[in-house]
């Protein structure tokens, strides 16, 4: 037992609980640290074309921004999801930039339409993830004006839901499409009930009082948020996402910029070729690397040394999550995987 917890020690202390996604590739999500649960595999997508800087989105106040940036929109069906690097059991926080593009296909600025929602955060991740243990939904509307819209939150499900519970009031702000917000998400579960808060531009120095705040649903609250997923329906809009960070803290996903990218466990700098396995993966550094495959209780079951584009076969392990060390002398690296 002693090892056990020996072994686990040492995997926390390489996993850092923030994450950064910077979308920097070309190609599908799902074949970049994303699963895709529902719909029609490889939708979600990079654009590369030209945006605030580069062909990224971009916000005063946070770290200057690298890659591409995904993009949603109402035409297609794909919901895929990124796990944390560990379940969140307190608070789960999310941070991005977000450009709405298109507010044509987005519902109607009334109560008697639902809101299309196009993030959440779930218990579940990977393949599991389904349609319960989901909270936070994000979801927009149009605005009261031309090319604006509105940001709603659904905090859970069970019981009526009003205006003031989505949108914190009869009269909620419009936003205007074509630019660029910082958006803060969170869902503590610290209480008797969830409740989910939302930010828009917020005060990056500190965590301040949220643009809006839900404690709706009497469904169960969560003891875990262990993903965050992009949804995609036909009352969404379109939607560009970028610069995503995760955490279970303020500090954590949003800052006034003297942590860098380069602090956060990133999930497109990866060292391998696929994070979600069926029965191996590649070994992508440029030199030999040491690999060592931990479970999530802390047990070694595999270790090895490989050469650059080995193949690293993981065939006899169980379905599940496994947390991969990789190091060589001038890189150390833990990487998370799920077995399918």
């Amino acid at each position: 037992m002693r090892k056990t917890f020996t072994l686990l020690g040492l995997v926390g202390s390489l996993i850092l609980s923030a994450q950064y996604h910077s979308f920097n590739y070309v190609g599908a999500l799902s074949s970049n640290g994303w699963t895709s649960h529902s719909g029609t595999l490889g939708q979600q997508s990079t654009l590369q074309t030209a945006s605030d800087i580069g062909n990224s989105l971009n916000y005063t106040g946070i770290p200057s921004p690298v890659g591409n940036r995904a993009y949603l929109t109402s035409t297609q069906t794909e919901d895929v999801n990124l796990a944390f690097a560990q379940p969140v059991l307190t608070t789960a926080y999310i941070s991005f930039l977000m450009k709405v593009t298109d507010v044509g296909t987005l519902a109607a600025n009334t109560t008697a339409t639902a809101p299309g929602y196009f993030m959440h955060f779930s218990a579940l991740f990977g393949n599991d993830l389904g349609s319960t243990g989901i909270v936070s939904r994000l979801s927009l509307r149009k605005g009261s004006s031309p090319n604006t819209f509105n940001i709603g939150i659904l905090n859970n499900t069970g019981g009526t839901t009003t205006v003031n519970d989505i949108y914190g009031g009869s009269a909620p702000t419009d936003y205007q499409s074509g630019t660029t917000y910082l958006v803060v998400l969170k869902y503590d579960m610290t209480g008797t009930n969830g409740q989910t808060s939302l930010w828009i531009n917020p005060a990056i120095a500190a965590e301040g009082t949220p643009t809006h705040t839900s404690a709706f649903g009497t469904s169960s609250k969560l003891t875990q948020v262990a993903s965050v997923a992009l949804r995609q329906a036909n009352n969404i809009g379109n939607i560009e996402i970028d610069e995503l960070r995760l955490g279970n803290s303020w500090n954590e996903v949003i800052n006034s910029g003297s942590l860098s990218a380069n602090e956060f466990l990133k999930n497109d700098d990866l060292l391998i070729s696929n994070t979600l396995v069926d029965n191996h993966f590649k070994l992508l550094t440029k030199d030999e690397a040491q690999i060592q495959i931990y479970s999530l209780a802390g047990n070694l079951v595999k270790k090895g040394t490989f050469k650059t584009n080995n193949i690293v076969d993981v065939s006899m392990l169980a379905k599940g999550a496994y947390f991969v060390i990789i190091s060589n002398g001038k890189i150390k690296s833990t990487v998370k995987i799920i077995k399918k």
